[in-house]
């Protein structure tokens, strides 16, 4: 469902949290548009590459030790042989003033859209508000 129709979602929806969810969605959504994932050049590929895939930067469990944490935990094993995609590699000149801004710029908008992420969870039945 695309954000426009997600913003229609909102006017209809009678429940207090689930407005708060759909709002937490579109906020989510409309930083983490802000910015675009620096491309990596092939030598730099090669020099991050490796067969097995990243562990997420953001997970969800529901219960602990739930099937997401054991998961979780056991790609947690091999972390240190990850790919860097779709992790979030920042290549920085810093001799370069517009590249140290650009990268600046890239992790602010990293920063704030994980903020929204962590304000959506907290509207998620069962879990208390962190601050």
């Amino acid at each position: 469902m695309g954000r426009k129709h997600l913003g229609k979602l909102k006017t209809w929806l009678k429940g207090e949290q689930a407005k708060a969810l759909v709002a937490g969605a579109l906020e989510l959504s409309h930083l983490s548009m802000q910015a675009r994932r620096p491309q990596l050049t092939e030598d730099m590929r090669e020099q991050l590459m490796d067969s097995n895939p990243p562990l997420p930067a953001l997970l969800a469990v529901f219960t602990p030790g739930d099937a997401v944490e054991g998961c979780f935990d056991d790609d947690a094993q091999a972390m240190v042989e990850v790919a860097p995609e779709p992790n979030l590699v920042v290549p920085v000149d810093a001799r370069d003033s517009k590249s140290v801004r650009a990268a600046f710029d890239i992790l602010g908008v990293a920063c704030e859209t994980l903020a929204a992420a962590s304000r959506l969870i907290d509207h998620m039945p069962g879990n208390e508000p962190r601050h």
